[in-house]
């Protein structure tokens, strides 16, 4: 053992066990800090709003195009659980995109990339 190095006593592995065990594996207060800045990041600009106007049109046109809809009598939307992966491919990663590129332009890239969540 050299000089720099200490062995730890029991009371203290101890205590380091304890704080170990009740660590979360995320921090939710960062985790709402990050979606609340998001979140009005998104609706500060028009692009958040055509954003939802453009799902919510895709999604209804993808829902009641087909005459499948109608046609069944039933009140379901199994037409666009059929689509709705697809839809969702074009629209989170467009959203991630412009989070990212805004979290690399403000430099907090890194809280990201070492947040434990």
């Amino acid at each position: 053992m050299t000089t720099l190095e200490t062995k730890l006593t029991t009371q203290e592995r101890d205590a380091t066990k304890l704080r170990a065990a009740h660590a979360r594996p995320f921090r939710p207060h960062a985790i709402w800090a990050i979606f609340k800045r998001n979140l009005l990041s998104y609706f500060s600009s028009p692009t958040g709003y055509v954003f939802i106007t453009l799902f919510v049109f895709l999604s209804s046109v993808l829902a009641f195009w087909q005459s499948q809809f109608f046609t069944n009598n039933l009140a379901n939307l199994d037409q666009l659980n059929r689509y709705m992966p697809y839809l969702l491919l074009i629209f989170i990663p467009a959203i991630t995109m412009s989070s990212w590129a805004d979290e690399r332009r403000q430099g907090t890239d890194e809280l990201l990339l070492t947040l434990p969540a």
